[in-house]
């Protein structure tokens, strides 16, 4: 058996240059159609094992925030904004405030 490595040169084929800003494809009909978690955190708590061992039905945790603050928007679990809890044909849902992070030192939920 021969231990020789042997190294060739590659030649790539030159990529297209394109201008800054130019779209890199139209058809942006395939990504409609991946399917997205949305979910609402209310806030949240920390609390020990000990404490979480003796949890049982009527108790209550308290969380990180008041009622009527608003509720963070998670998509796939990654932070996209803010909302308003409410409550729609007996079902809670979110009525959307705010889009992005306006405060830099807001953290994002589970960071």
């Amino acid at each position: 058996m021969d231990n020789e490595c042997v190294a060739k040169k590659i030649i790539f084929t030159q990529l297209p240059i394109r201008e800054k800003g130019e779209p890199k494809g139209s058809d942006l009909s395939f990504f409609r159609r991946i399917p997205l978690t949305i979910s609402g955190e209310l806030g949240a708590a920390q609390i020990t094992v000990q404490e979480l061992l003796h949890l049982s039905e009527g108790s209550v945790i308290k969380l990180n925030k008041m009622a009527g603050e608003s509720a963070a928007i998670l998509v796939n679990e990654q932070y996209l904004g803010e909302a308003e809890v409410v409550v729609v044909n007996d079902r809670f849902g979110l009525r959307v405030t705010s889009i992005g992070m306006h405060d830099a030192d807001k953290k994002i939920p589970g960071e």
